[in-house]
């Protein structure tokens, strides 16, 4: 079972919310003890490899993490040939500018991502040939 580190601030809230509840509803102590296993089972697998670092992150460039490990912005720990990164981690940076920047502009490119069209057509690639001095690269 893989969680976000969201998912993991919203179950120990649902934990807390139950807990305080001081019920002895059946029900509510068993929720609470699913839950409570659940960040278990997360607190065991406590590092992501970059794509669920990326993924935890909001960011689509997976690159960008390997790159932050690689300038020391990021801590990263190496497991069998692969950087993983420590969920901690992504605790610490979630909310800096860097990762706020770099998620609104993967927003904006998904949204202007239908301006460009598929390419150019032949017409409009002979037209614009045509208006150009000197060969296309593909053509020498």
């Amino acid at each position: 079972m893989s969680l976000t580190v969201l998912d993991r601030e919203e179950i120990e809230q649902s934990l807390a919310l139950l807990e305080a509840a001081a019920t002895t509803d059946a029900n509510v102590r068993a929720a609470a003890d699913k839950l409570k296993r659940a960040l278990r089972e997360a607190d065991a697998r406590s590092l992501l490899t970059t794509a669920e670092a990326a993924a935890a992150l909001g960011l689509r460039p997976i690159n960008t993490v390997k790159r932050w490990v690689k300038t020391g912005y990021l801590h990263g720990v190496p497991r069998n040939g692969r950087t993983m990164i420590p969920v901690s981690e992504i605790v610490r940076i979630r909310d800096d500018d860097r990762v706020r920047e770099l998620r609104a502009l993967g927003k904006l490119h998904e949204e202007i991502a239908d301006f460009g069209g598929d390419g150019l057509t032949d017409d409009e690639l002979r037209a614009l040939t045509a208006t150009r001095p000197g060969r296309p690269p593909l053509k020498r």
